[in-house]
């Protein structure tokens, strides 16, 4: 082995950071987005199937599993505004429409006939 690598290794083996701060750091990372990861999904109603074959992946593969959960198992949100898009079109210089009020019968405490 060349002399300037093995003292750069043994540089980097008595470096406190390397080998001591930065794998915990990542390893709470890792369990952080993993958590966040499994919140999300159970979050969401997909078929049962689905749901577990995504929590297997991040729990037991979290470094491959919630990477992939973020590129592939989301909802497709850029098809979800598309569709409200045409739904509800942004004119320039309009004003969009105030949101619907609640019907008074919606606001109601009970829905039951008053008792005579």
């Amino acid at each position: 082995m060349d002399p300037s690598l093995e003292q750069a290794v043994d540089t980097a083996r008595q470096h406190p950071w390397i080998f001591g701060v930065l794998p915990h750091v990542l390893t709470v990372l890792g369990f952080l987005l993993a958590f966040f990861a499994i919140a999300r999904l159970m979050s969401e109603r997909k078929q049962p199937g689905n749901t577990f074959a995504w929590l297997l992946a991040i729990a037991f593969v979290p470094y491959l599993g919630v990477p992939l959960f973020l590129l592939l198992g989301g909802r497709k949100l850029r098809r979800l505004a598309a569709t409200k898009a045409r739904l509800c079109p942004i004119v320039p210089g309009v004003p969009p429409p105030p949101p619907p009020r609640p019907s008074p019968r919606a606001c109601s405490r009970s829905t039951a006939p008053a008792r005579p």
